[in-house]
């Protein structure tokens, strides 16, 4: 295997004039995506030193995908940048990085000579911050060996092929996103990249007979809007692969009934995304391990994982990566359960949020659900619910009868309210307040 990522080097020779990256405004072949990506490993080389960070300050494109290879090639190190983070991080990330690269910036028309570059398995390649979602962020650093693992783990895994169309429009600055492009660029795939996430033009992409899109890469949320939006005809797609939270069955059932190839998938930032998948579609739970992940529980229920795909400076002394995450491994197929650091303790009964929320999702008045815990004098947390509905006849009173019926006594909110959104991060998870306090992750 080689660690040097010379993706576009050997990608493109069977068919150079295959369409590589596409975005709104244009679209490249592999033959000019090397050519872009050569030209911008040059212009970090002139101006940054071997091993320095590069900021890519721009949103989801042509141009980011090209300048992530550039920083690639000449043995620099990508920090994908996010716009919509908040000023604070923004500025740290920034301010660590030798070069900032934005849409502004121009590669020289020339490809000067090469820089010495680091191949060896463990030299840094990139560097992501964890979503968030549970707690503060944290930098990880994913090496040579961790993509290269990774791109080839998922390809067996997918039954990835050049004649591929990806369409993904996952931030960039995560995994999500981030793993489209490494894995097209490694098969010689078409990888459609979108900046943001627009119901109404995923559905016509998805429907239209032009651009026969294959894979297409969602969190629970945006499947949810495009079936709203009508989704159904998309005779072309092979697999649907749905992450960053477990499907409820109601939306499962959606996507089944609207013809959707659905494959639930599990990873972190830490397994460079994707370490598990479903074979199956349409199967429950998140899948077995990719070639190369093993994947273990704990004594009080906490998947472990280690493998090649894992960053090096996640794992424990005892050689594992603890996600955080609760889980069960049943006939080699992993189904997530929640997060430890979500768990709440109600009058000494543990509850996990996540199957309270997807009892509530069962309900067809309801659009979503967050729960967690409020400090509580009598209960310790009392168990809280957030609730979007579609209609005034979806009530309170309704949610709970339905709560009662479905889930244990403890299990039960305490509170219900009625709310007009839930919060989400950029990544599409659902923000939960207080969700750092048993953070093991």
């Amino acid at each position: 295997m080689s660690y040097g990522l010379p993706w576009h080097q050997s990608a493109f020779e069977p068919n150079p004039d295959r369409c590589a990256f596409a975005d709104r405004e244009r679209s490249v072949s592999f033959r000019e995506s090397a050519q872009e990506s050569a030209a911008w490993a040059d212009l970090i080389t002139q101006n940054a030193g071997t091993g320095s960070r590069i900021a890519l300050d721009m949103p989801a494109s042509v141009s980011w995908a090209s300048a992530l290879h550039g920083c690639l090639l000449s043995g620099r190190i990508a920090v994908p940048i996010d716009s919509r983070w908040d000023s604070q991080l923004r500025k740290r990330m920034l301010d660590g990085a030798s070069l900032i690269l934005t849409e502004e910036a121009v590669p020289p028309g020339s490809v000067g000579a090469a820089s010495p570059v680091d191949h060896s398995p463990d030299a840094a390649a990139i560097v992501l911050c964890t979503s968030g979602s549970s707690g503060s962020r944290t930098e990880v650093v994913l090496s040579r060996i961790n993509l290269a693992s990774h791109v080839w783990a998922a390809k067996n895994a997918l039954n990835g092929e050049a004649s591929d169309c990806w369409l993904s429009s996952l931030p960039v600055s995560h995994t999500g996103g981030l793993g489209v492009v490494i894995r097209c660029s490694a098969w010689g795939a078409n990888a459609m990249l979108r900046s943001e996430f627009d119901a109404s033009e995923t559905v016509a992409l998805l429907e239209s007979a032009e651009h026969q899109v294959t894979l297409l890469s969602v969190v629970p949320t945006t499947l949810s809007r495009l079936l709203d939006a009508g989704l159904g005809g998309a005779t072309a797609l092979r697999r649907v692969v749905v992450g960053g939270a477990p499907l409820t069955e109601t939306l499962r059932r959606r996507a089944t009934e609207a013809g959707l190839p659905i494959v639930e998938t599990w990873g972190l930032t830490q397994t460079t995304g994707m370490a598990t998948v479903a074979r199956q579609i349409g199967a429950e739970g998140a899948g077995r391990p990719l070639d190369g992940i093993e994947v273990m529980t704990a004594g009080d229920g906490e998947l472990l994982v280690r493998g090649d795909q894992v960053s090096r400076s996640a794992t424990a002394s005892d050689g594992w990566l603890h996600t955080g995450d609760l889980g069960r491994i049943v006939d080699g197929e992993v189904i997530i359960d929640g997060r430890s650091s979500s768990v709440i303790i109600s009058g000494g009964e543990n509850v996990l949020p996540e199957r309270v929320e997807m009892v509530i999702e069962e309900l067809a008045g309801v659009a979503s659900a967050l729960v967690y815990g409020v400090t509580d004098e009598r209960w310790g947390e009392s168990v809280t619910a957030d609730v979007v509905v579609k209609s005034s006849a979806t009530t309170v009173e309704y949610i709970e009868q339905h709560c009662r019926e479905y889930l244990s006594p403890h299990e039960v909110p305490k509170q219900i309210r009625l709310v007009d959104s839930i919060a989400h991060g950029i990544s599409g998870k659902r923000i939960r307040p207080g969700g750092n306090r048993r953070n093991k992750s």
